[in-house]
């Protein structure tokens, strides 16, 4: 989630993601808490962590990801946080 465009074995980024696509240079819970403020797109929210350029494989069995994206729904009312995650 912090490091979405960037292989692990290398650290690079990935080439078939353009630098423009990913905002907050990758990190998509940066990206959540500089927008969680009221009037802002709640669907905007969201963070993935399934990849289908790469986790999409013919392995039998997979141990990652378990986890397939989180969102986070704020209310400024009662000053919460609710997540869901799949």
């Amino acid at each position: 989630m912090i490091a979405y465009h960037i292989d692990p074995k290398t650290g690079d980024r990935l080439a078939h993601i353009p630098d423009t696509v990913v905002p907050a240079d990758g990190n998509q819970l940066e990206f959540i808490i500089q927008h969680c403020r009221k009037h802002f797109r709640v669907s905007a929210l969201q963070a993935s962590v399934f990849d289908p350029s790469r986790d999409h494989t013919n392995a039998a069995l997979i141990g990652f990801p378990c986890l397939q994206h989180v969102t986070f729904v704020p209310d400024f009312s009662d000053q919460t946080l609710r997540l869901n995650a799949f």
